[in-house]
């Protein structure tokens, strides 16, 4: 087959593809190494928890102060301390380890110096406050139920017995969860006349107190607020009498130093907050004296922490980020993804499988046929003058005839060969001056 220039559109297609590609190339690569920016997301700053404030203590008597007054006795329990046990399980384990007593000590004081501990024999298990210690070594709670008996009962009958298992090599019995009652019908009725004043209710002596100001609900919570029980007596468990006396309200009871949640608002988070609050909080608040006010608040604090971090079914306070801020990173690597596409499409451009003539539309194809007559019929009657352009427009008819076969040849291609054939048969017909022989004339009602 004889070889033909590639037809004119062709080669401005190439030269648009390529001007497009190396622009966009170029374009890309000044904003990849000037516009390198990441987004900025910024979240409301969540509450911060009140700072928690011990109370003054008395001075501690000494060892051999106590020992002068309570002689042999194995547990020994001074004036305004709030830790209880079992003295009958502690008692057998005592015996077991070798110890000789059990101190129960008011709590430290604030001003006491970080790290102070007992001067007391190493066979005497002290506990300050609620933080046991036996020959150096403390123990931390790990279990809701250790938690609870702790810090709502003063019960540390599992840190003890922890304490001695460990000096003979042996396994502490599971911590039962606290023991609890519901309230009698006088005690529901007086805590439901002070929630409907004011929202809180102070049960058994407790210590009134001010609201404290945090937020963690919708609306304000019921605070019960109730004193360690006395040795060896339930918690009592106001939640679901008040829950059902103030349906979709948070209830929240404070037992001791124990601070927990109930309510649909709060759903499963309370778990969660308790582990949160009392897993940072316990070596503090065992060890020195807290009242119960500042201990509240803090805890409040935490629930309303969670509730900005999402926990709660409801709106957290979130800043949203500028949308086209946040997508602008991302238009560098798509103006790169871009160029590689258009420079793989220009490197290999779609082609026919060979041996496959293109197919052209039905008008272009009866044009061709038209034309491919004209050419041959109006031959006798060219003239010298009409042979140019003549000669020029059957080469395009060849190259169009050609074209059909080139895989790389487009529709558009051939429709440009084709106005060139068009324009010098319309020039013949002109320099024989015999408008007959002019396509436009030829092709009227003809029949392919």
């Amino acid at each position: 087959m004889s070889t033909t220039p590639r037809p004119r559109s062709s080669v401005t297609r190439s030269v648009l593809q390529w001007s497009a590609v190396v622009l966009l190339v170029i374009t890309s690569l000044i904003f990849l190494a000037n516009q390198a920016q990441r987004p900025d997301v910024t979240y409301g700053a969540g509450p911060e928890a009140p700072a928690l404030e011990a109370s003054a203590q008395q001075p501690l008597p000494t060892y051999a102060e106590i020992e002068q007054q309570y002689g042999d006795q194995q547990i020994v329990r001074l004036p305004g301390a709030v830790a209880t046990v079992d003295e009958q399980l502690v008692t057998q384990w005592l015996e077991t380890a070798g110890a000789s007593r059990v101190l129960l000590l008011p709590p430290l004081s604030p001003d006491a110096p970080r790290g102070e501990t007992y001067d007391a024999p190493r066979d005497v298990v002290v506990v300050t406050g609620t933080m046991a210690t036996f020959q150096s070594l403390g123990t931390s709670s790990s279990t809701t139920a250790e938690f609870q008996r702790k810090f709502a009962l003063g019960d540390v009958t599992a840190d003890v017995v922890a304490l001695l298992a460990n000096a003979v090599d042996e396994q502490a019995p599971e911590t039962e969860p606290a023991p609890t009652r519901e309230p009698t019908a006088e005690e529901l009725s007086a805590v439901v006349a002070d929630l409907s004043d004011d929202g809180m209710a102070f049960v058994g002596g407790a210590e009134p107190f001010e609201r404290p100001e945090a937020e963690p609900f919708e609306s304000e919570p019921l605070i019960v607020v109730a004193p360690y029980p006395a040795p060896g007596e339930p918690i009592v468990d106001y939640a679901a009498a008040v829950g059902e006396a103030f349906p979709d309200r948070v209830v929240v009871t404070m037992t001791g130093l124990w601070v927990d949640y109930a309510g649909e608002e709060i759903d499963d988070a309370a778990p969660a907050i308790a582990a949160s609050f009392y897993g940072r909080t316990e070596e503090r608040l065992s060890s020195y004296g807290y009242p119960q006010q500042n201990v509240l608040a803090a805890n409040l604090a935490t629930a309303e922490q969670f509730r900005a971090g999402g926990m709660f079914d409801r709106e957290i306070p979130y800043v949203p980020a500028d949308p086209l801020y946040l997508t602008l990173p991302v238009l560098p690597w798509l103006c790169a993804g871009l160029a590689v596409v258009a420079l793989g499409a220009t490197l290999i451009p779609g082609r026919r499988p060979d041996g496959v003539e293109l197919t052209l539309s039905p008008e272009a194809a009866a044009r061709f046929a038209v034309l491919s007559d004209l050419a041959v019929e109006v031959s006798p009657h060219v003239t010298d003058e009409a042979r140019p352009p003549y000669v020029r427009g059957s080469r395009a008819l060849v190259e169009a005839r050609d074209a059909l076969a080139d895989p790389t040849t487009t529709a558009e291609d051939v429709d440009v060969l084709l106005d060139r054939v068009d324009e010098e048969l319309t020039s013949v017909a002109d320099a024989i001056d015999d408008p007959a022989w002019s396509p436009a004339e030829f092709g009227k009602d003809r029949e392919l």
